[in-house]
């Protein structure tokens, strides 16, 4: 039941740099969609918790983030969707 612009942060699995012209490309403003692999590199699926924990002094009550993970190999994959309290 949330519209994009309900989400303050899209944090996703980053093997690349490519999630930003992704995000672009689906209409998602940058600031929404933080990186780190240019600081950390390419740390699999542990850039989604890494980059969680650098966002985190920064949520406010009822900020709502969806995490998102995949694995191209297995073709494996995993969302969620929160709200900070």
């Amino acid at each position: 039941g949330w519209a994009e612009d309900d989400v303050r942060y899209f944090v996703t699995h980053q093997a690349t740099g490519r999630i930003k012209r992704i995000a672009a490309q689906l209409g998602f403003p940058p600031k929404h969609v933080p990186t780190n692999i240019e600081r950390v590199g390419n740390t699999i699926s542990a850039s989604v918790p890494i980059l969680l924990s650098e966002l985190a002094p920064s949520f406010a009550p009822g900020d709502r983030i969806v995490l998102c993970t995949a694995e191209s190999a297995t073709w494996s994959y995993g969302a969620m969707a929160l709200e900070t309290t």
